[in-house]
């Protein structure tokens, strides 16, 4: 909501298909696109933290996460921000 400047209740009496394309959301495409990108790229660091965790309590040899530096600048862009993930 903060990000769009569009706010809508998610009660699910009033939160409808048509509702949500009266908020014509086509138009913070980029903005939509940064949230969800960011969104799951969270998921999948939510995965692979799991994942490790596992690993690390059913082996005994050493684990090593490699990103490469287009991926740790998307994370560390994503991390810093200060504000809560949403539309």
């Amino acid at each position: 909501m903060e990000k769009t400047g569009q706010t809508f209740d998610m009660n699910a009496e009033t939160f409808t298909l048509q509702n949500i394309f009266a908020m014509e959301l086509h138009r913070f495409q980029d903005k939509i696109a940064e949230i969800v990108n960011c969104a799951i790229k969270e998921l999948a660091i939510e995965k692979v933290s799991s994942l490790l965790f596992f690993s690390l309590l059913f082996s005994s040899g050493q684990t090593a996460i490699k990103l490469s530096g287009a991926e740790a600048a998307d994370l560390a862009q994503c991390a810093a921000s200060d504000k809560p993930i949403g539309i």
